[in-house]
């Protein structure tokens, strides 16, 4: 059997003929796409990136600014806020906030008193400190439903007051 080398085989038609010439809208160069890509806009990926305006609300995938974590808080996308995260402020935040007349503080908390993350109404919500939330929760106030037994109570104040000692040696 005869072997054929295709690097010699010669195209019956020139391929460049059958092709569009095209305008890229972002750099202005001329590129060449096949007849099926008649609508292409831009030359390459980099152009896409520049040309296609996917923020905020251009975004096919944008669901209003409101987006619920991965621990079941809700994010709401505000502009220009002090505490943001791309963008980004947890909604309880932003409520308490609303009612108090100004922006939270990073030592200040705000509470679920149902312990229900999603639930943002503002009788749900309290104002706190680090250490008042840390007492609601250590000493059974509210842990997910359950109270604490007084084994685990014994351990969680056996191990702040060692916390506390050491402070006060160093």
């Amino acid at each position: 059997m005869k072997r054929i080398n295709l690097l010699t085989i010669q195209p019956t038609f020139d391929i460049l003929s059958i092709m569009l010439n095209r305008k890229c809208e972002v750099c202005a160069k001329d590129f060449l796409v096949f007849p099926y890509r008649k609508g292409a806009r831009f030359c390459g990926m980099k152009c896409v990136a520049k040309g296609r305006n996917y923020k905020g609300e251009n975004n096919p995938c944008f669901r209003g600014g409101r987006r619920i974590r991965k621990d079941g808080y809700i994010d709401i996308l505000t502009e220009n806020h002090p505490q943001s995260r791309d963008n980004y402020v947890l909604e309880h935040r932003l409520i308490m906030e609303k009612k108090i007349g100004r922006y939270l503080e990073p030592y200040e908390l705000v509470h679920h008193i149902n312990g229900i993350k999603d639930d943002n109404k503002i009788e749900n919500l309290q104002l706190v400190s680090h250490q008042e939330h840390a007492q609601i929760h250590q000493w059974g106030v509210i842990n997910k439903g359950r109270k604490l037994s007084t084994n685990h109570k014994a351990k969680i104040g056996m191990a702040n007051h060692l916390i506390w000692k050491n402070k006060q040696n160093a």
